[in-house]
């Protein structure tokens, strides 16, 4: 699974504003490279309920007074039962809110805005700062993308564009994502997986 998430007006937000496109405060961006990263990504250390304004996290180097932060939920859906052919229930993994960063102390960011819409559980959730740019121009044979899944953070893109985005070469995160399962060929059976359930 990989998250890539471009301009978000969508209602996953902690502030009554609406962020729709941004305000290109990061200014403009040539993208010159392959594999370009632009976002900072930590994760939460300890849980944030609605109405909370206060998110501990791991490390804040990369997160500013006036950042935009993402606070995504990756992991922590509910194992499904084995022989249950039902789909898996991902409850709040993968909602993201967005919420503006308005002051930061050691490795506490205080939010301009209260978390509105879900509980953030600590060591599931990643903060991920999302840059706002006034324009974006990806050369030829450059790419924007994210750090791969590392079981923690990774896996997202995520700008937003208040202005015009010309890509000349792309936007990827394939294979960033969640890392896939080890294939086990047993033919003996000793492991007590002979087939799919």
């Amino acid at each position: 699974m990989f998250f890539f998430i471009l301009a978000v007006p969508l209602a996953a937000r902690a502030e009554l504003d609406g962020f729709h496109v941004g305000n290109g405060q990061d200014g403009a961006l040539t993208v010159t490279a392959p594999n370009t990263v632009v976002n900072s990504y930590t994760t939460l250390t300890a849980q944030v309920g609605l109405g909370g304004t206060q998110l501990q996290v791991a490390d804040a180097t990369n997160f500013p007074p006036g950042a935009l932060v993402m606070l995504l939920r990756t992991t922590g859906a509910a194992e499904p039962v084995a022989g249950n052919q039902d789909p898996v229930a991902l409850g709040l993994v993968g909602r993201p809110e967005l919420a503006r960063v308005q002051s930061v102390n050691g490795n506490t960011l205080t939010l301009t805005a209260s978390v509105q819409n879900f509980t953030f559980v600590a060591t599931t959730t990643q903060v991920i700062r999302v840059r706002e740019y006034s324009s974006v121009t990806v050369n030829a044979g450059a790419s924007l993308s994210a750090p791969a899944w590392n079981g923690l953070t990774g896996g997202v893109l995520a700008i937003l564009v208040s202005g015009t985005l010309t890509s000349n070469g792309s936007l990827d995160v394939s294979g960033r994502g969640f890392r896939g399962g080890v294939a086990l060929v047993n033919s003996a059976g000793t492991t007590g997986c002979t087939g799919l359930e």
